[in-house]
């Protein structure tokens, strides 16, 4: 039987009238049915760049629930292998970036880069697991409310500052070779980021300009 990933979410928000504050808890279990056999899957998916790579991430505990909870569900179902949840969280925004040249297939897409050897998956839990950045507003059209601005939360901080630092380069070593990083550092970082705004839609996952 095809093995499948499933992540279960309990966000428990406790206020009440007159408290300042919101406490507010993510309880997530992943489990994963038992593959059939078989040296060419991952947890029942065909394998990929990120296969092998953990499924869990440290916690970023500035980030609003709702992005935490994308965030975590983004690394469990790329080291799975898994591009239909991948696909499926790309649809949470009508405008979802995936390519500069593309539209309206990020699925296939990240396959075929992925089987020309570029390592997509593995790219983008890597950046998930560097320190985030909210960086700037998007709006929003909500159906009850309409245009509303909400802001975006951005891997890695090379990209979301003006004037990256040491650090934020720092954080791509282990990502994009010395000679890239170097290029980023002169003409402008033009690798892979990250966007989630803070309903826990995922904006964009692009490279390039």
């Amino acid at each position: 039987m095809k093995g499948r990933l499933v992540i279960f979410a309990v966000l428990l928000i406790g206020s009440a009238c007159g408290n300042e504050g919101t406490i507010a808890t993510i309880s997530i279990t992943q489990v994963t049915t038992e593959p059939t056999a078989s040296s060419s899957t991952v947890s029942g998916f065909e394998e990929c760049s990120a296969s092998g790579m953990p499924g869990a991430v440290a916690e970023q505990p500035e980030l609003p629930v709702p992005v935490a909870l994308t965030r975590v569900e983004l690394v469990a179902a790329a080291t799975a292998c898994d591009y239909e949840t991948l696909d499926f969280k790309a649809t949470f925004a009508d405008d979802f970036m995936y390519s500069f040249g593309e539209v309206g297939d990020p699925l296939t897409y990240w396959q075929d880069l992925e089987n020309r050897g570029e390592p997509v998956l593995a790219t983008l839990v890597e950046l998930l697991s560097t320190p985030p950045t909210r960086s700037g507003e998007v709006e929003v059209d909500l159906p009850t409310s309409g245009p509303t601005m909400m802001a975006l939360w951005v891997w890695p901080t090379a990209f979301a500052t003006d004037d990256p630092t040491d650090a934020d380069w720092a954080h791509l070593a282990d990502i994009y070779s010395t000679d890239e990083i170097e290029q980023f550092k002169e003409f402008g970082y033009l690798g892979y980021r990250v966007g989630i705004r803070e309903d826990g839609a995922w904006q964009f996952y692009v490279a390039g300009d």
